[in-house]
């Protein structure tokens, strides 16, 4: 009886051992798979601006696109431009370009002044601000979401996703330092706080 139970424990042992590493092995080829996953949205979405405060009512969105880049000497034509919709129940607008220099000119442009309002693109009087910003995979995301929780708790005074093929993030910490992080890094400092 007593080695009947010493094999069952024995038995037991090895198939916890076996659960593990197929756990283990599972964990890790699922990890491979999202990583892979968002590079392929990041690169999907390279060539994409997100613009928000243009209103909602616009006929032909290439022409705002258009004297976006004027406002900022960039030129840019109807075939620099692969694609331009509303999305987000019309309340942003989505611009396929299909260069990435031309893209990251005009971000480049945006960020030196951030002072882009709608009377500079559309008619009218409008003293409303326009913002520019990346399109982000899903993952990309959820970063974003985690640092702005992290700047409501005031853990952090400032943040950047790094364009890269792995998702990282810069911060600049409450107590000015600056460091850079992974999803699971800063999921894990959002907790902790």
């Amino acid at each position: 009886m007593a080695s009947c139970f010493r094999e069952m424990k024995s038995e037991i042992l090895e198939c916890n051992k076996l659960i593990a590493n197929i756990d283990k092995s599972t964990s890790t080829k699922i990890t491979a798979l999202e990583n892979e996953n968002y590079v392929l949205h990041r690169r999907l979405n390279r060539a994409d601006i997100i613009i928000s405060g243009l209103p909602n009512g616009i006929e032909n969105l290439f022409d705002p696109i258009i004297k976006i880049g004027s406002y900022y000497n960039i030129s840019i034509s109807k075939s620099d431009i692969n694609h331009v919709c509303y999305i987000h129940q019309r309340k942003s607008v989505l611009v396929k370009f299909n260069n990435v220099f031309l893209r990251d000119n005009i971000m480049s442009a945006y960020f030196k002044t951030r002072s882009l309002k709608v009377a500079d693109v559309v008619e009218g009087n409008i003293d409303l601000r326009i913002y520019l910003n990346d399109h982000y995979g899903p993952a990309a995301g959820k970063l974003n979401a985690i640092c702005r929780k992290l700047l409501q708790k005031k853990v952090i005074n400032k943040y950047r996703i790094l364009n890269g093929d792995k998702l990282l993030v810069k911060l600049t910490m409450s107590d000015g330092s600056v460091v850079i992080h992974n999803a699971v890094e800063c999921d894990s400092l959002l907790h902790r706080f």
